[in-house]
Formats: structure tokens, sequence, C-alpha cells
């Protein structure tokens, strides 16, 4: 398997996980955001991480568009730009 393709398939898994959190609760604050995001979607990501990672523009949009959609579900963050969120919140950092 191609260090792409591994991270087009973690990213995608990332996404379902997200998807089913944000079906399941209906609000989600930003301390659930961290215990569900870190338990559940940030795992997927890391898998073989350092190993696959290749620093590439294109894998590191792969990676941002995750965390984007992560920040949309959190409550009262729907509004702000992307780089608001990501201070507010303070996710995992991606590299």
């Amino acid at each position: 398997m191609s260090f792409s393709l591994h991270l087009e398939k973690s990213t995608q898994k990332a996404l379902a996980v997200l998807r089913k959190i944000w079906r399941t609760f209906s609000r989600i604050t930003r301390m659930d955001f961290q215990v569900l995001y870190g338990a559940y979607g940030r795992p997927l990501l890391e898998y073989a991480n350092p190993v696959v990672y290749s620093g590439r523009t294109k894998d590191v949009i792969l990676l941002e568009r995750v965390q984007r959609a992560a920040t949309k579900i959190i409550a009262g963050l729907k509004s702000m730009d992307y780089e608001t969120c990501l201070a507010v919140v303070d996710p995992f950092p991606l590299e």
C-alpha cells in the first residue's frame, strides 16, 4: 500500500467516525469534542503516521480536511473560520 493511499483510507475512516459522532450527539461542547475526537478520530489519523507521513502538501491537505470537519461539529464554532477554531479548540497538532 502506498503512503498516499494509506492516508486517504485513514482520512475516510476518520471522517466516517466524525459523521457518527455528529449524528449521535445533538450538541457537542469543546470538552466533549476533545474527549471524543481524541479517543475515536485522532488514533485513526495517527496510526503509522511517523512511518507514512511524507510531508507532501497533498497529504497535509487531507489531514486538515478532517480537522476542518471536526471543528465544524462543535457547538458555537460553526460560523468561525478554520484558523480561529483551531486556536479556540487547540486540537492535537498534525505535524
